[in-house]
């Protein structure tokens, strides 16, 4: 099983600055969809999923009509649209902090020689996984509505990885 989450190469000015993409394991653009599609591999993206940043008054609109309690509009994060078989999703883009990296991982499966003693002496299966892609920075989606936290499992998951940090950070015995 291979997996192909379009698979497009970013131009230079896509990459976040910082961010070196590395020959063996090329930057991609991510896009995080709410909804599930039968089909795992490449396509054209290019030609049918055409992204396009809303303007600053419709940007500032989708937020203020959430009724979230934003103190100052202009520091709300840029908003995106596009149309999935006839359906309009808003986005946003995500950075992952320096301490991440994502990775898109292809599957290898070989069998092993080695008789499993457990399985009644058949053959073991062993998988293995190589890392085919990495990203800095993913787009995430929702119908309608700004992705956020409290709309979008991925985000909440996030989250997450700032309580982790703060919990697993190491303290001194006077503190």
């Amino acid at each position: 099983m291979e997996i192909n989450i379009f698979p497009e190469q970013p131009s230079s000015n896509e990459v976040p600055s910082g961010q070196e993409t590395n020959l063996s394991h090329p930057e991609i653009q991510i896009h995080q969809l709410p909804c599930s599609i039968n089909y795992n591999g490449k396509a054209k993206i290019e030609n049918y999923f055409v992204v396009n940043a809303l303007d600053v008054k419709t940007n500032q609109n989708m937020y203020a009509s959430m009724d979230m309690n934003q103190p100052n509009l202009g520091s709300i994060e840029p908003l995106y649209e596009t149309f999935f078989r006839g359906r309009r999703l808003i986005g946003k883009r995500v950075m992952l902090d320096d301490k991440h990296e994502g990775c898109i991982f292809k599957e290898s499966s070989y069998t092993s020689n080695k008789p499993n003693p457990l399985a009644n002496g058949e053959i073991e299966e062993t998988r293995s996984w190589e890392t085919s892609h990495k990203f800095h920075s993913f787009m995430v989606w929702e119908h309608d509505t700004v992705p956020l936290p409290s709309n979008n499992r991925l985000l909440n998951s996030l989250d997450w990885l700032e309580i982790a940090n703060v919990v697993h950070e190491p303290t001194s015995p006077d503190s």
